[in-house]
């Protein structure tokens, strides 16, 4: 009975343990880790939105970048961290894909990763040289079909947002088109500029200024409601592709087993950020829109990424690496 009540006793103690430092969280500095280089879409959002959670809290956050296989470097290093909400990780819809696409992980999204909030959406917009006929989804998908494996679509390579996005619609739509992978987005649109290429799948913040000199033309947006910057471009499902609904994301994560208090205090900050109108402005100029999610929701949404991707790359015979 002693050792029972001894046992009890600790256990109660680590609980009240864990939930002091839950209350003075955060006590001392944060560290966010971004598995991309400084600069880029995900690392500069990372930085506008530590910036403001950095001053609610009153404690510095310091945005370390650890670039390298497509952010799972810097998701290994989160999934190692102890869980006490000072080592977060903004981790993106890649990590979903990645679990298929690698061969091995040094890291488990749904067993290491703790949820905390979605940050953006990032919608993927269909464009097509200005050389290409079709001025509709519908034209587009009657010219692949008069000529199988005629059209070349662009993408940055196997299991990239681009590819994932061409391998949908040409399943849904039952066409076959050849795939041009690129080492960068640069070359991509160097070629479709140049008429090498005939179409790809891009970031808005990419092609919206080519759409609107009109050297490029666009056709749909990838994401179930309009681009609000664009609301006049159909989306596919508009375009009769019902279960057409793809869009990168990026969102917010701690290691397994971070105390429910420190979680959702971090979520109840990142939701007010997200409202705020200079922090939305500043997203729209990347192409991005604000979407705050629960904790709940992120992790149903990576769970369902995971299985949507995956079925993508294997219908796409893509190889794990």
């Amino acid at each position: 009975m002693r050792l029972v009540a001894a046992a009890f006793l600790v256990g109660a103690l680590c609980i009240v343990a864990a939930s002091a430092n839950a209350e003075q969280y955060p006590s001392k500095p944060i560290s966010l880790l971004v598995g991309y280089p400084p600069g880029g879409s995900v690392d500069t959002t990372a930085r506008l939105i530590a910036e403001r959670l950095s001053s609610m809290l009153q404690q510095p956050i310091v945005v370390t970048n650890r670039p390298g296989a497509s952010g799972n470097i810097a998701a290994g290093v989160l999934a190692k961290a102890a869980p006490d909400g000072y080592t977060l990780y903004v981790g993106t819809s890649i990590n979903a894909v990645s679990v298929s696409l690698f061969k091995s992980l040094s890291y488990d999204p749904i067993k290491d990763f703790a949820p905390i909030s979605k940050f953006v959406v990032a919608p993927s917009i269909l464009v097509v040289n200005s050389a290409v006929p079709a001025k509709s989804v519908k034209e587009l998908v009657t010219l692949a079909k008069a000529s199988p494996g005629k059209l070349s679509y662009a993408t940055t390579g196997p299991g990239s947002s681009p590819h994932l996005c061409a391998e949908l619609f040409s399943t849904l739509a039952g066409i076959k088109m050849l795939h041009v992978p690129y080492k960068g987005g640069g070359e991509v649109m160097q070629d479709l500029l140049g008429g090498r290429v005939d179409l790809t799948f891009s970031n808005p913040t990419s092609v919206m200024q080519l759409i609107e000199s009109g050297r490029i033309r666009a056709l749909a947006v990838t994401t179930a409601e309009r681009f609000s910057q664009m609301p006049n471009l159909p989306t596919m499902i508009d375009e009769g592709y019902p279960d057409f609904d793809l869009s990168a994301w990026y969102g917010l994560f701690a290691p397994s087993g971070t105390p429910s208090e420190i979680i959702a205090l971090l979520n109840a900050n990142i939701a007010k950020i997200l409202t705020m109108p200079d922090v939305k402005e500043a997203l729209a100029k990347q192409g991005l829109e604000a979407s705050p999610t629960t904790p709940e929701a992120l992790g149903r949404e990576l769970k369902s990424d995971i299985a949507k991707y995956g079925k993508l790359l294997r219908d796409a015979d893509v190889q794990p690496q």
